[in-house]
C-alpha cells in the first residue's frame, strides 16, 4: 500500500492535480470560508449571500483569464486570492509554484479547465440568488423571516454526535 502512495506521488498528473487543487482551496475555498465563518463575516443568513457568490463568481472568471494570478511568477495573494488576505498556507502556495515551474508543464490548462468546472458547479448552487430570482426580490423582512444558517454545522454536529 505504502508502494502505490508513493507511485501516486511522484506520478506528474497526480501533482499536478494536488498542486491544481491546493491553489483551489487557497484561493476560493480558505477565503470563502473566512468570510462565512471569520470575524469579518457580514452576513448572519445564508439567504444574504448572494453578493459574496457574485464575487466567487467574478474571481473565478479573473483566475480563467489570468491564471498567472496563481502561476506567474509575480502570483500573490493580492490578486489570487478571493479576499486578497494571506495565504492560509504559504508553503503550500510556494510548494506549489516550485513545483509548477519546474516539473509541471501542463498545470495551467489544467488548472483553467477546473476553475471553469468550479464555475458551473457554483453557479448551479447560486441559481436562487442569481437577478430576478426570488431572492433577488425578496424584501429584507421576507429574507429575514425565512432565516437560515450559513453553514450545516448544527446537523453535522447532531450527526457526529
Amino acid at each position: 500500500m505504502e508502494q502505490n502512495v508513493l507511485d501516486g506521488l511522484n506520478d506528474p498528473a497526480t501533482r499536478q492535480e494536488f498542486c491544481v487543487i491546493t491553489l483551489y482551496w487557497l484561493a476560493i475555498s480558505v477565503p470563502y470560508m473566512r468570510e462565512i465563518r471569520g470575524p469579518q463575516a457580514k452576513a448572519n443568513n445564508v439567504l444574504e449571500l448572494g453578493d459574496l457568490h457574485c464575487r466567487v463568481i467574478k474571481h473565478i472568471d479573473v483566475l480563467i483569464k489570468e491564471p498567472e494570478h496563481l502561476l506567474g511568477p509575480d502570483a500573490s495573494e493580492t490578486h489570487g486570492s478571493l479576499d486578497g488576505h494571506g495565504w492560509e498556507r504559504p508553503d503550500a502556495f510556494y510548494a506549489v509554484q516550485r513545483h509548477a515551474s519546474q516539473q509541471l508543464p501542463q498545470i495551467q490548462s489544467l488548472l483553467i479547465h477546473f476553475l471553469k468546472k468550479a464555475k458551473e458547479s457554483w453557479l448551479r448552487f447560486m441559481s436562487e440568488f442569481e437577478g430576478g430570482g426570488a431572492l433577488s426580490r425578496a424584501t429584507p423582512e421576507q429574507i429575514e423571516r425565512a432565516w437560515m444558517e450559513k453553514t450545516n454545522d448544527l446537523n453535522e454536529g447532531a450527526f457526529g454526535t
